[in-house]
């Protein structure tokens, strides 16, 4: 049986200068489930995401995991992957290389190779891929580690419709053992693989239930 694990934000503060972004958000990833937050430019998402891998520190509040406080959550071996909002592969690299580097076994390297695009791209360095071959391979490198969580920070953006067909599957196959956390402003694929969609907005967090959510507070007409 897997073992149950819980990523907390509580009580999270930040601001830029006299700005206030996030005020007294509180937020959960859970193993077993995908969270989807939803937010306008510019209203902290990003930053949160930072926060909560430990690469930004918030001037109130704290991070936990399974109720244990963690200072930096990207330091704790297969706690946490994070892929931040614009691709972040060096370009020399090559989806080979990068499981080499992250220490993927057998069965990690059997289970990425199932997919065409790994296959086709083996490789390949990826300052030869496109933008969305690039997002689609590392949304798929990270979704495989070990990491108990995994924050995807606009995991849909410059992907193809094709594409986004190919992901939203290993999303919600992989949050069987996982928390996934992820934002895009393609909202309806949020809610499509989410179970719980939050909206960030006036630095706080509200829950939502489907487009009328969204409607009620905004966010779309």
């Amino acid at each position: 049986m897997t073992q149950h694990h819980v990523l907390e934000g509580d009580s999270i503060d930040f601001r830029y200068g006299d700005h206030s972004v996030l005020t007294g958000v509180y937020i959960k990833c859970e193993t077993g489930k995908v969270t989807g937050l939803l937010g306008r430019n510019g209203t902290g998402k990003s930053t949160l995401f930072n926060i909560l891998f430990g690469t930004a520190s918030p001037g109130g509040g704290s991070v936990r995991w399974n109720s244990n406080y963690v200072r930096s959550a990207f330091r704790k071996s297969g706690l946490v992957s994070y892929m931040p909002q614009f691709p972040s592969i060096p370009g020399h690299l090559s989806f080979k290389k990068l499981l080499k580097l992250f220490g993927y076994d057998d069965d990690q390297v059997e289970e990425v190779l199932s997919y065409h695009l790994v296959k086709k791209h083996f490789t390949t360095r990826f300052s030869n891929l496109s933008t969305g071959e690039r997002k689609l391979l590392e949304a798929l490198l990270l979704l495989h580690s070990r990491s108990h969580f995994v924050l995807l920070d606009e995991p849909f953006s410059f992907l193809s419709p094709l594409q986004v067909e190919q992901l939203l599957p290993v999303v919600r196959s992989q949050a069987r053992t996982k928390g996934i956390l992820l934002t895009d402003h393609r909202y309806q694929q949020v809610i499509d693989s989410s179970d719980t969609v939050l909206l960030l907005k006036n630095g706080s967090v509200h829950p939502i239930q489907g487009i009328d959510g969204l409607k009620s507070l905004g966010y779309i007409r």
